[in-house]
């Protein structure tokens, strides 16, 4: 999976907005549509299990059991938190929300949030929250340019969110960690942050 610069992210954004064409939406490709033919593309609507670091495998047949292409309706539909090329998809803001919610009160739950590569493939992220600690199984098995390993899992005590101003815009950066960084420029200082830290997803306001 492709991570596109703070810079880069907030241009694309801005060009796909804009009604005038702009040769950088050329890097921004649609989420993969299903062929005609696929009659397991469709997810279903049911509730999350909770698990945690102890039930790595099950986390990973449950990521497996979904469809190799997924629109964003219907993961939304699914109770998926779905982000498109850093812009939430509005409907499944209330996956995010309710997760947050629940790990404020210090009750067990989990999310999956659902991203694409700027060629459109689907990447999966189940993230749980178990007895005070947190849970991640990222599936790149749909990334065309994901390599042989498709999960990459990871225990972690915080979740941080930071915000920046950027031209006008506000990005939040969220990600799972085992320090407790006070700013985002902590954490892009840490030349170790990844064997501390899991970028989680960033978006635009």
């Amino acid at each position: 999976m492709k991570k596109m610069t703070n810079k880069s992210l907030i241009l694309m954004i801005l060009c796909v907005l804009v009604v005038t064409p702009c040769t950088l939406c050329l890097d921004t490709a649609e989420p993969n549509i299903p062929e005609e033919n696929d009659t397991n593309h469709i997810l279903p609507n049911t509730p999350l299990e909770i698990f945690g670091a102890e039930d790595k495998e099950s986390i990973q047949q449950l990521l497996s059991s979904y469809p190799k292409n997924m629109m964003p309706e219907e993961a939304v539909t699914a109770g998926f938190f779905v982000i498109l090329h850093g812009v939430v998809n509005e409907e499944s803001k209330t996956a995010w929300d309710m997760f947050n919610a629940n790990i404020t009160q210090g009750k067990d739950a989990t999310v999956i949030i659902l991203q694409y590569t700027i060629e459109g493939d689907p990447i999966l992220n189940y993230v749980s929250f178990v007895n005070g600690s947190f849970y991640s199984v990222t599936d790149t098995s749909r990334d065309q340019w994901g390599g042989p390993n498709h999960y990459h899992d990871g225990s972690y005590q915080f979740l941080k969110q930071f915000e920046q101003s950027i031209e006008q815009t506000k990005l939040i950066t969220v990600i799972l960690s085992d320090i407790d960084y006070d700013t985002i420029d902590a954490y892009e200082k840490d030349e170790d942050r990844d064997e501390k830290s899991i970028y989680l997803f960033e978006t635009l306001n």
